[in-house]
């Protein structure tokens, strides 16, 4: 056998190795994630459920201040109508 054969044969033996190894870890790697799957699915709905609670508990304040805000404004808006007639009236 010749150093080129010997150097061919390890080269060829080495490429089937890789690929037996490859497809195990494939293999390996889908049945995990099929295992996975209803754990992250649940979990995804979880964290879905909670942002919406947190969302509906932050965003619901910050539209009433927005409101608030805005009766403020037309009160201080009227109070300053009032009393600008007030000085035109006295002068």
């Amino acid at each position: 056998m010749a150093v080129n054969e010997t150097i061919s044969l390890i080269r060829d033996i080495a490429v089937i190795a890789a690929a037996v190894v490859f497809t195990i870890v494939l293999l390996v790697g889908g049945f995990v994630l099929l295992k996975l799957y209803p754990v992250v699915r649940r979990a995804a709905v979880n964290v879905e459920q909670t942002s919406s609670l947190v969302y509906n508990v932050v965003s619901q304040p910050f539209h009433l201040v927005s409101e608030v805000v805005e009766l403020f404004n037309r009160i201080l808006g009227m109070v300053l109508k009032g009393r600008r007639r007030d000085e035109d009236a006295e002068e």
